[in-house]
């Protein structure tokens, strides 16, 4: 019986196991997205970053950062500070290293071309099909498309017109290219024209006095510049190179027109001639396709060569700027 009792009173003591409580909060932490770099066409720029992440802690948790996403940055090295509170008054930072820098651009970025089928785009093909228009080949949309790729962020502003009509000579072209640049008012004109006036056996004197009249026209209607191209090389004895001897002496009257009348001049001639008979067509007087990119490259290189503006040089460190300092004798 005293046993029987001292074990009840052994069971009762024992009483029921306490309940466990809510397991520990983990640490408040946050984690901030990879560095930013960003080229901008003006400063300061605004820059968009992904939301830092945080974990742990106990909700709600805000996070806040020194300067938001979308805000405008300052160019060089911005150190964003990003802090995460929970509701415990917990917190956590991390850092975003933004880096805005000035992009290279153009300083002209509307430009009108004018010309014959040559600047039209029309191509020389073999013999089945002589001649095709490929405004798309032409070195006006050949020269856009390569502008726009070398400036992303300009690009939308970037805009090569193509004025060429098929069978135009220089010496009949002036009113319409009063119309064309007053009706459009591009930043520059392009200025490639005067092969079918040679081909009908037209002075150079003449074809020279028309394009120095273009250029001048065109300065007066508040062009800020004009590219003025040499006329391409003939092949002799294809269907089309009718006057290839006029050529070279127009070229020369065309060179000392640009140095005279302040236009740039782009070198065609002298570009093609070497390998004349692979960029001129079978009809030897229309570029092939290749021609044409080769074309709208010398273009490029002139127009970059004057509007392309790079961005400032980052100052020299200080220590890099002081004297150095000599002990005394």
């Amino acid at each position: 019986m005293v046993t029987l009792v001292l074990l009840a009173l052994a069971i009762g003591c024992s009483g029921p196991t306490s309940p466990s409580g809510p397991p520990p909060t983990a640490g408040l932490s946050v984690t901030c997205p990879q560095p930013v770099t960003v080229a901008a066409l003006q400063v300061p720029a605004a820059v968009q970053y992904d939301t830092p992440q945080a974990s742990g802690g106990t909700a709600p948790v805000a996070v806040t950062c020194t300067l938001p996403s979308g805000a405008d940055f300052p160019a060089g090295l911005t150190k964003v500070v990003c802090s995460a509170t929970d509701a415990l008054q917990q917190t956590a930072a991390c850092e975003i290293p933004v880096t805005v820098s000035l992009a290279t651009r153009l300083d002209a970025t509307t430009f009108l071309a004018i010309g014959d089928s040559i600047t039209e785009g029309q191509v020389s093909l073999p013999p089945s099909m002589p001649l095709a228009l490929e405004p798309h080949n032409s070195y006006p949309a050949v020269l856009q498309e390569m502008l726009r790729a070398a400036y992303p962020l300009q690009a939308d502003g970037i805009e090569v017109v193509n004025a060429g009509v098929g069978g135009m000579r220089a010496t009949d072209d002036e009113d319409r290219i009063y119309q064309e640049i007053d009706a459009r008012r591009p930043e520059v004109l392009l200025l490639l024209h005067g092969a079918n006036d040679v081909n009908a056996n037209l002075s150079p004197d003449d074809i020279a006095a028309s394009l120095r009249a273009d250029i001048n026209r065109a300065f007066r209607l508040g062009v800020r510049a004009v590219f003025v191209s040499t006329l391409l090389p003939q092949v002799e004895g294809r269907s089309h190179a009718i006057h290839p001897e006029l050529v070279e002496p127009l070229n020369d009257l065309i060179r000392a027109a640009a140095e005279r009348e302040g236009a740039t001049l782009v070198d065609a001639y002298g570009a093609f001639d070497a390998t004349r008979e692979l960029l001129i067509g079978v009809d030897g007087l229309h570029p092939t396709r290749e021609g044409y990119r080769v074309l709208a490259q010398l273009f490029m290189d002139a127009i970059e060569n004057r509007f392309r503006v790079l961005p400032p040089a980052e100052p020299a460190p200080e220590t890099a700027r002081r004297p150095l300092h000599r002990p005394l004798r």
